[in-house]
């Protein structure tokens, strides 16, 4: 017998962004997307966030977190991953200023 899964008919509601996506991490609850791009918007279009190549969504409620993520935006700014480590996520990328390539975070400070 031959089980075939057909996609829905209804989109999901689930945010989305507006680039590419190049590293995704989970810590506790929340799922870190980073890569290049600067918006957060329903399916429908509406604007929930700008933000600076990285976003925070919750992945019991599948909504936005804002505030959580830093901003790491500028010209050419760009992430290419993200790792936990300890109480930080270690976010690597080409950034503007004193940056310059690595970022930590501390989940910490804003919530899991």
């Amino acid at each position: 017998m031959t089980v075939l899964a057909l996609p829905s008919e209804k989109p999901d509601d689930t945010p989305m962004i507006d680039g590419r996506v190049r590293a995704i991490e989970q810590v506790g609850t929340n799922i870190w997307l980073g890569g290049r791009f600067s918006r957060v918007e329903q399916r429908n279009g509406t604007l929930l966030g700008n933000v600076a190549n990285v976003a925070v969504f919750d992945s019991r409620t599948e909504e936005y977190r804002k505030g959580v993520a830093p901003t790491l935006g500028g010209t050419g700014a760009e992430v290419f991953d993200m790792t936990l480590y300890g109480d930080d996520v270690l976010i690597a990328g080409n950034f503007p200023g004193p940056t310059r390539g690595t970022w930590s975070w501390s989940t910490a400070t804003q919530g899991r």
